[in-house]
């Protein structure tokens, strides 16, 4: 894995990282500039919002919190589309009822 990357969600698939909880990648940019190499095997100069979400769940990552909506030097523009999207074909996944089922079938150690 090239470190040049950062920690991006794109770089390397959870299991990489030796993560022993489902993890979930936060304060991530709208978009990600790539290095020359990667830029060149990825056939873009950066990784867009949906890129970045389809990474997260095609590496194992749990999900992904994009930095900030509310941050004027660094605005959400495209990602708001990129969440609905990606959501809305993953319903189960991100709704309020699968948290409750989820937390409802947990038992203490």
């Amino acid at each position: 894995v090239d470190p040049r990357w950062g920690y991006a969600p794109c770089r390397a698939p959870a299991a990489y990282w030796q993560l022993g909880k489902p993890t979930t990648f936060g304060e991530m940019p709208e978009t990600i500039r790539l290095p020359p190499s990667a830029a060149a095997a990825h056939g873009s100069p950066t990784y867009t919002a949906a890129h970045i979400l389809e990474c997260t769940v095609n590496h194992g990552f749990h999900g992904g919190l994009f930095w900030a909506h509310n941050d004027p030097g660094r605005p959400l523009t495209t990602a708001y589309a990129s969440m609905n999207r990606f959501a809305s074909r993953a319903l189960v996944d991100v709704s309020t009822q699968s948290l409750v089922e989820w937390l409802a079938q947990l038992r203490p150690p």
